[in-house]
């Protein structure tokens, strides 16, 4: 009997040791990838933040440059007046141009008579 309880005793002792060992080891395992799993997540929020803050700069300089296109664009148009103005002034000088043009063909053609015509001496 003392000799069952001296195993039963023994035994005790050898599981409680058995399951502080295992804790010993599965601690700081579990801890280790606790941490390593942390370190990574952290890690891609890091990266994700530095990715996001990238395209938010981008955003921003196209924004700048939209605006600046936009801002410059109205300085170079005319009021309706001015414009309608400068098509009656076009119109007006295609006009005289046309005119020109037509006196031309008139005396070529004259020119042309007076060349082919033997009686005029002139």
């Amino acid at each position: 009997m003392t000799k069952s309880l001296l195993s039963l005793d023994l035994l005790k002792l050898f599981s409680k040791t058995i399951m502080e060992l295992i804790l010993a080891i599965v601690g700081p395992v579990a801890g280790a990838m606790f941490g390593l799993g942390t370190f990574v997540v952290r890690r891609q929020i890091n990266e994700t933040d530095v990715k996001l803050q990238s395209i938010a700069d981008s955003v921003e300089v196209i924004s700048h440059q939209v605006t600046s296109i936009l801002v410059s664009m109205p300085t170079n148009y005319v009021s309706k007046e001015d414009h309608f103005r400068h098509i009656a002034e076009e119109e007006r000088w295609q006009k005289e141009l046309l005119q020109q043009v037509h006196q031309l063909r008139e005396e070529l053609s004259v020119v042309r008579i007076s060349s082919h015509n033997p009686h005029n001496y002139g």
